[in-house]
């Protein structure tokens, strides 16, 4: 309709939402920046540990958006076929030391931790490294 971008939802966990105008040439990594800088955190290899996922409803399988991918280019194949879905902003490596530095940060990673704990799913590090047994039965 004439526009240059498009006023996009992302989610956070926890329920936080953020509006982001999303051009055509907009990737993954543009919001996963940009996202990243609003919670503080600026060190390019941390920002490697957040994904993007585009959750599709009934839609039991779920992988995170390749970096390099348009955000509308897959939201326009949805929307065109009337699915429902939601682009979830996410950690999924836990390398770098949590921070308390920004409340947002804060809220999203205990947002995104909280369910995990409570169904027992976190694993605990004793000497904060993985034993060989560990890896391989992953």
């Amino acid at each position: 309709v004439g526009r240059n971008s498009k006023r996009q939802i992302y989610r956070l966990p926890g329920g936080t939402e953020r509006v982001i105008n999303t051009k055509s040439t907009t990737v993954v990594q543009d919001i996963i920046q940009e996202i990243c800088e609003v919670l503080g955190v600026h060190n390019k290899l941390e920002m490697e540990e957040f994904s993007l996922y585009c959750i599709v409803e009934g839609d039991p399988y779920t992988m995170p958006l390749n970096r390099e991918e348009y955000i509308l280019d897959v939201t326009t194949e949805l929307l065109k076929s009337g699915q429902v879905f939601y682009l979830i902003f996410c950690r999924s490596v836990w390398y770098y030391p949590l921070r308390l530095d920004s409340q947002l940060y804060i809220e999203v990673i205990f947002n995104q931790v909280a369910p995990d704990y409570l169904e027992g799913l976190l694993l605990i590090m004793p000497g904060e490294k993985l034993t060989d047994d560990v890896v391989v039965g992953c």
